[in-house]
C-alpha cells in the first residue's frame, strides 16, 4: 500500500462512515481524526516507523498492541476498516473527554492536561525524546501542528 490523499482514503467503502462514527462517539470532529491519521501515517495502513515498532494508521506500538490484546504482527494484514476498528478500541481505552485526538495518540497520558501545562522540564530525558526538548503543548486543532515552546 502507499500513502493516500484524504479524499482517496475517504472513498474506500465504509471508511468515511467509520471515521464519522468514531469522531461522533468521542466528541471531536471527523477532520481532527483525519488530521491525526494523516500526521501519523499519511493514510497508509502499511506505514512503519523505521526507528520503532510503530505501524499502521495511528502508528500502533508493539506494546500498545499487547496491552490492547491484539497481535501487532497482524496489523499489516488488516484493511482500513480493520485498523479503524482498532483505532476506535484505542480511543475507548485512552481518550479523555475534551482532548484533541492527536493528544490521545501522541501523548495519551497527558491528553487531559490544560493546553498550557508544562509536561516536562526542558532538560529532562523525556523532553529530549519529544521534539528535541520542546516541552509545552499549546494546542492541536484541525491540522495545525501544536506550537511547542521551551521554558
Amino acid at each position: 500500500m502507499a500513502e493516500l490523499t484524504k479524499d482517496e482514503f475517504l472513498k474506500i467503502p465504509g471508511v468515511e462512515d467509520k471515521v464519522n462514527s468514531i469522531a461522533e462517539k468521542f466528541g471531536f470532529s471527523s477532520e481532527e481524526l483525519l488530521t491525526t491519521i494523516e500526521n501519523e501515517s499519511n493514510f497508509d495502513i502499511t506505514a512503519k516507523n523505521p526507528k520503532s515498532s510503530a505501524t499502521g494508521l495511528i502508528q500502533f506500538m508493539d506494546s500498545t498492541a499487547t496491552d490492547m490484546g491484539f497481535d501487532h504482527g497482524k496489523l499489516l494484514e488488516m484493511d482500513e476498516l480493520g485498523q479503524l476498528d482498532l483505532v476506535e478500541k484505542y480511543f475507548d481505552r485512552n481518550h479523555k473527554e475534551g482532548s484533541a485526538p492527536y493528544m490521545t495518540v501522541a501523548l495519551p497520558a497527558y491528553g487531559d492536561k490544560p493546553l498550557d501545562e508544562v509536561l516536562y522540564d526542558k532538560d529532562s530525558e523525556q523532553a529530549k525524546k519529544i521534539h528535541n526538548g520542546l516541552i509545552q503543548i499549546l494546542g492541536m486543532s484541525l491540522g495545525v501542528v501544536s506550537r511547542l515552546t521551551e521554558l
